[in-house]
């Protein structure tokens, strides 16, 4: 699954990871938006789960984490092309919350909370993206020792290694709804 031209640090992290998501199981993770924990956004079960123990982390947007831009496409019945644009000049990470998402868990589709998108800057969490393939449902926590909850049990949970140390700043992401007739609200600058 991983081949040689990755960096070697990140082999071991992005093996457990892949196989964690692809088992229904959660990944914790430091990223540049802080510590999050992570699940298939395709999986109803580990949804569920995900969503039902998340008491640790605040009432917010779901966010599905992805490599590119172009990944989001496939799980939106309408990607207005301003996006593109938005996503290519911001300086800062950015989560797009979108309308009409298609191709998730239905228990995120039924969620009444935002559902947004933020595509990966970080090289670990670009390159999980990337192999994973698909959608990370996430829920932030900027306190590392509330970022691993058990959600079921230690077999269950991968806690990355990669950058878990990392004393660096985290930074809020900006939020931007984009509705209908790519009408735009910034919730969060």
């Amino acid at each position: 699954m991983i081949n040689a031209t990755d960096k070697p640090d990140f082999r071991d992290d992005l093996s457990k990871s892949i196989e964690t998501l692809l088992n229904g199981g959660f990944v914790h993770c430091n990223s540049d938006c802080g510590w999050f924990v992570g699940c298939d956004a395709t999986n109803e079960n580990a949804v569920k789960l995900l969503l039902k123990n998340s008491e640790n982390f605040p009432k917010s947007d779901l966010v599905l984490l992805v490599d590119s831009t172009a990944r989001m496409q496939s799980y939106t019945d309408d990607m207005p092309e301003i996006v593109w644009d938005l996503l290519e000049v911001s300086e800062k990470p950015m989560i797009v919350v979108l309308d009409n998402i298609k191709n998730v868990a239905s228990t995120i589709q039924s969620n009444n909370r935002n559902i947004g998108f933020r595509v990966s800057s970080w090289p670990f969490t670009n390159y999980l993206c990337e192999r994973f393939r698909k959608p990370i449902l996430c829920l932030h926590n900027n306190d590392p020792k509330n970022s691993t909850i058990a959600l079921v049990n230690e077999t269950t949970d991968f806690v990355v290694k990669h950058n878990r140390a990392s004393k660096t700043a985290t930074i809020s992401p900006s939020i931007i709804k984009i509705g209908k007739g790519n009408k735009i609200e910034i919730i969060r600058k």
